[in-house]
């Protein structure tokens, strides 16, 4: 799929050496979920994606740590992921993604979600504005909405799992969104 502004967010990504590498801050809880469907009562979790991974912090740091998964990356700006893997995962993360695709995208975003098949999502999605402009001068955040719209939408196209809100930030304007099949 093309995202219509993929190129303005593949320059920002090369001007600036800070921008796609935050979802690192999310490592802590997103190993206890894995931990607690690896080695819990849930089926074995061997296979991750991290879907929009920018520098690919998150995917790393999950690769050198002992939980012994394998985590590929797909982000259609950076060089390095712009390639969508063809194969199913156990589990998807994408954090700060989907605010950044325009409404009428959502949908192809979410088929793509449906081709890899993960068994839970691991979603963070911000309900503000960015603090990033693009290169074109508007900002980085293209649909942005409140929590609510956020689940209810995730709700009615994903029916086939369940979606909880895991928390919500009210200072910093981001949720944290588990799915599981």
């Amino acid at each position: 799929m093309n995202f219509r502004d993929a190129d303005l967010y593949k320059t920002l990504h090369e001007q600036d050496p800070s921008y796609g590498a935050t979802s690192i801050g999310y490592l802590l809880e997103v190993e206890k979920i894995i931990k607690q469907r690896k080695f819990g009562a849930f089926d074995e979790l061997n296979s991750v994606i991290d879907f929009g991974c920018g520098k690919g912090t998150l995917l790393k740091a999950l690769n050198d740590s002992n939980l012994s998964v394998n985590v590929d990356g797909y982000d259609p700006a950076i060089p390095e992921y712009k390639d969508l893997p063809d194969k199913k995962y156990d589990m998807l993360i994408c954090t700060d993604v989907l605010e950044h695709v325009y409404e009428d995208e959502l949908r192809g975003v979410y088929n793509q979600f449906d081709i890899l098949d993960p068994s839970v999502m691991y979603l963070v999605v911000c309900t503000r504005e960015a603090y990033s402009i693009l290169p074109d001068g508007t900002n980085a955040h293209k649909t942005i909405k409140d929590i609510c719209w956020w689940i209810k939408e995730l709700k009615n196209y994903f029916d086939n799992y369940s979606v909880e809100l895991l928390r919500y930030n009210g200072e910093r304007q981001f949720g944290v969104i588990i799915m599981n099949k």
